[in-house]
């Protein structure tokens, strides 16, 4: 493990945990305060990481991050490659892959991603930088093409019962 006393200050792991405060300050999580799980910048894994606590990145991760109830947070030393599933996904370091947040993306002006983002709301600070596609509606995409699919199913019903 590591030792209380070599992190001071200026210790990236401390360098900004205000991000996931700051980051959603504006919406509920609930009744009680979630846990938030810092992976360091020594730490490297591959895999895909689950589970109920709002993620602080400072490390390398090869995989994905699937935590469709809370938020996940790169920092600015992270780099992950793979994609992301969060409510909220704050980004300062780098991704290599895509993001889908059901409620937000913040991008920090340090944030470097390749790959495409999906969400409902989004921040982008000057001087970020994005080589991806980003989609802000996918509810109503989803739901567009739904409609486009039934539309088609009952025109191809109506001219098979025109044709008999």
């Amino acid at each position: 493990m590591w030792k209380r006393e070599t992190m001071g200050p200026d210790s990236s792991l401390n360098s900004r945990p205000e991000l996931i405060r700051d980051s959603i300050k504006d919406w509920e999580v609930g009744p009680s305060p979630k846990k938030v799980s810092v992976l360091g910048s020594a730490i490297q894994l591959e895999g895909v990481i689950r589970g109920e606590d709002d993620i602080l990145l400072h490390g390398k991760i090869k995989g994905r991050i699937e935590l469709p109830r809370n938020s996940v947070t790169i920092g600015v030393e992270g780099f992950l490659e793979g994609d992301i599933f969060a409510q909220v996904v704050v980004l300062e370091g780098a991704v290599k892959g895509n993001i889908r947040a059901t409620e937000r993306v913040i991008l920090h002006s340090s944030a470097q991603l390749i790959g495409n983002i999906s969400c409902d709301r989004m921040t982008i600070e000057e001087g970020a930088k994005i080589n991806g596609t980003i989609d802000m509606a996918p509810n109503v995409k989803e739901s567009r093409r739904e409609e486009s699919i039934t539309a088609n199913e009952e025109l191809i019903d109506n001219e098979e019962a025109i044709s008999h």
